[in-house]
């Protein structure tokens, strides 16, 4: 069925089908009539071929696919450089001084300059532009980053987040999961210092901004667009953006107006004479060239108020509901779906009306065909009224139309990633908004869509914690899952705190268990198991309390996780045996298979390895039906480690490879120090004691970049084992003491006595 997805090859099996259709047509006729007639035959057959193949020719590309893989954001990458305006005229010594590059052969930092000037001067523009001619010199990537300073407050990027998409863009993934700003500042300059990128940072609000996100060494560049004077930064270059001169405005407004058919001259002129500002010499000759023979008889003033009331003045009703409702939208790319669900109308009038707010100057391309964005002057203007006013309820229901569309795409992607029994369906009505859902084809491409709109979908999230609804929890506990896989745990327990607050507020029962539940596994991952405990026992207990038994088995089996990394064997087999309970009585395969994984663990933790085996096994045939990809590595991985420890080494390295090699293709670095970890006790096991020291040596690395503190404790235990480590006390003490050290702080009490015990053998025999 995959194969007939793809609209190209649909096309052109019907068009090679249509003389076929033709002919059967014509044969079919003489049939019926029972008369055979060859002028009938052959007249019928050639003008159901030609219909047929004119029919399918002339279908739009993407016709039939309903906007149904665009998301709320569509396909444009975080870090790509927008499209750009159609026309760009004057700036030109401007251009060429961004382009220079400044002749300091002694110099180790990257060449760093600054645009600054009016909003609407053309900053963005004139960069866009500097980037298209730079690209060839900078091999290693073009980064552009939208930091968003004057947008709304929900889509504004961090400087943690910035630092998150230039690691996961260079292949830095390993350090992803730390939520220590300046770790992920060092990673990010050992990333870079080999490499010649091109980095733009636009919008910035101060120095301290830049700084974090500075690439190392000479051969990379940073342009960066700000309103304010960056104090402190100390640029090679700082070119601050006026008005245009009256011929540099002139000849813009006219190239404009002969792109649309309308060389004039004149009317260039008298736009010239009253509009300045680049943003506001678009918008008016956009205008005047969709509107032959309309005044321009306007009055001093604000240069962007002015243009924009004529441009609005003009514009189809359905035009400047659509224009005034985006600028509700908290996100940076505006696509059809989004304007659809804001203005309440098709998806395909949708586009037609961006189009024409496209075209009359009020957006601009992000990915052509696919999103728009508003700049943030226009959205200033258009939600003050500009563009006309909602009342309250019309407000709200916009709202909620985007909610549900943001929220059942969310559900959609997160169904992908994470088949079977879904806690956020419960009770939710289906989705009946009209508007093409994003469509996924394997749980990678889910995880791209949401790569790629994550930052949109959480300044939606909290514009709906901020107007305190219902399903916010919903989307929150949906991105829970890919915040965890893609090392977000500090945007996890935020939004999740904050759902929590807006559940209980509002008596929601079930959303506080769900609510709980993430914030449990959240905590988990950055190492505060006190609390996650604490979150997973209420979710618990809020689960039985509502008689949802996935959920409890869910809850089971994320204590039992806890007991299982605490060392507490005892503890671990009591919550599988319940979460196997609950899985039968939900009746949920997923649930099912991993109350099987959980009892391979218990079993290979206890050492009774047939038994264990035999579990793991189970739990690997049943998710490969379910298709959960994490877990399907990691059953591959206790299989690993049942069959190493019962020697069969073989086995076992084709096991621990294959899981580490599915782990890492979906860029999920969670499980890698763990898989790693194994494979160096497989190669200790065989005396490859230079491989096991170099796997074991980037498990520790690993790990402690990421913070998982739990592998980095691991990984010291099998480096104490190497036996340089073993000759060499001091080596070997100084490991133990590590792990030992990270039990403490975690309060492993069991695990905290075993490495104790170890110390005191090694420092009785010394």
């Amino acid at each position: 069925m995959r194969f007939f997805r793809n609209k190209r090859v649909v096309r052109w099996l019907l068009l090679c089908g249509a003389p076929v259709a033709g002919v059967a047509a014509g044969a079919l006729t003489n049939i019926i009539t029972q008369r055979w007639s060859w002028w009938t035959f052959v007249a019928l057959a050639v003008v159901t071929a030609f219909v047929t193949a004119g029919a399918v020719a002339a279908a739009p590309p993407g016709a039939s696919d309903g906007g149904g893989g665009t998301g709320p954001v569509g396909a444009t990458s975080v870090l790509t450089p927008p499209a750009g305006t159609r026309v760009f005229t004057g700036r030109q010594r401007e251009l060429e001084q961004l382009m220079a590059d400044p002749q300091k052969p002694d110099r180790i930092d990257p060449v760093v300059k600054v645009v600054t000037g009016l909003p609407g001067s053309g900053k963005t523009e004139l960069v866009i532009r500097a980037c298209q001619q730079l690209r060839d010199r900078y091999p290693d990537g073009v980064f552009w980053l939208r930091m968003r300073t004057y947008a709304r407050a929900e889509s504004r990027l961090s400087a943690g987040e910035a630092l998150r998409y230039l690691l996961s863009a260079s292949g830095a993934a390993q350090v992803l999961y730390s939520t220590d700003l300046s770790r992920l500042t060092a990673a990010w300059r050992a990333a870079s210092a080999s490499r010649r990128l091109l980095v733009v940072l636009d919008d910035v609000k101060d120095a301290a901004q830049v700084r974090a996100l500075l690439p190392v060494g000479n051969r990379s560049a940073v342009l960066v667009t700000s309103r304010n004077v960056l104090v402190g930064l100390d640029p090679d270059l700082t070119l601050q953006l006026g008005l245009l001169e009256e011929e540099e405005a002139r000849l813009l407004a006219a190239e404009i107006l002969r792109r649309a058919g309308r060389p004039e001259d004149a009317l260039g002129s008298l736009i010239a004479s009253k509009f300045r500002l680049p943003l506001a010499i678009r918008q008016v000759a956009d205008f005047a060239s969709a509107n032959p023979g309309a005044g321009l008889d306007v009055v001093a003033g604000d240069e962007v108020a002015t243009s924009f009331a004529l441009s609005v003045a003009r514009l189809p009703g359905e035009a400047r509901l659509v224009l005034r409702r985006v600028a509700r939208y908290p996100g940076s790319s505006i696509t059809p779906a989004v304007a659809a669900a804001l203005a309440g109308l098709p998806e395909k009038k949708a586009r037609e009306m961006l189009m024409v707010l496209y075209r009359r100057g009020l957006l601009e391309v992000e990915t052509a065909g696919a999103a728009f964005r508003l700049h943030d002057l226009i959205r200033e203007v258009a939600s003050s009224g500009g563009a006309g006013r909602d009342l309250p309820f019309e407000a709200r229901r916009a709202d909620r139309r985007l909610f549900a569309y943001v929220e059942e795409s969310v559900a959609s992607a997160s169904r992908m990633m994470w088949p079977g029994d879904d806690a956020t369906d419960h009770a939710r009505r289906p989705y009946r908004g009209g508007i093409a859902l994003p469509v996924f084809h394997d749980d990678i491409d889910a995880l791209g869509w949401l790569d790629t709109n994550y930052s949109d979908l959480k300044a939606t999230l909290r514009m709906m914690i901020a107007a305190e609804s219902r399903h916010a929890w919903r989307i929150a506990c949906n991105l829970e899952f890919y915040q965890r896989m893609r090392g977000f745990f500090a945007d996890a327990v935020e939004l999740l705190t904050a759902c929590l607050t807006v559940v209980e507020k509002q008596g929601d029962v079930f959303g506080q268990a769900v609510v709980q539940q993430g914030l449990g596994l959240a905590q988990r991952f950055v190492n505060n198991y006190d609390a996650a405990r604490a979150h997973t026992t209420e979710a618990l207990r809020l689960h039985s309390q509502v008689g949802y038994a996935a959920g409890q088995a869910e809850a089971h089996h994320e204590l039992g996780k806890l007991a299982v990394v605490a060392g507490d064997e005892h503890g671990a087999r009591l919550h599988a045996e319940a979460a196997g309970r609950f899985a039968i009585a939900a009746d949920d395969a997923a649930a099912m298979a991993v109350s099987h994984l959980d009892f391979g663990i218990v079993e290979w933790m206890c050492g009774r390895l047939e038994l264990a085996r035999e579990h793991l096994l189970k739990a690997e045939e049943q998710l490969q039906h379910v298709g959960v990809r994490h877990l399907i590595a990691l059953s591959r991985h206790y299989l690993g480690r049942v069959t190493l420890e019962a020697g069969e080494t073989g086995e076992a390295r084709s096991l621990l490879t294959s899981a580490l090699e599915m782990v890492e293709a979906s860029a999920d670095i969670r499980l890698v120090p763990t898989m790693l970890v194994s494979l160096g006790d497989l190669e200790i096991q065989l005396g490859n004691w230079d491989a096991a020291g170099s796997v074991l040596d980037r498990a520790l690395r690993l790990s402690a970049e990421a913070g998982l503190r739990v592998d980095e404790a691991r990984a010291c235990l099998a480096l104490a084992r190497l036996p340089e480590a073993a000759d060499g006390r001091p080596v070997a003490l100084r490991h133990l003491q590590s792990a030992l050290s990270i039990y403490q702080a975690l309060g492993f009490d069991l695990l905290v006595a075993k490495v104790q015990a170890q110390l005191d053998e090694m420092s009785g025999g010394r």
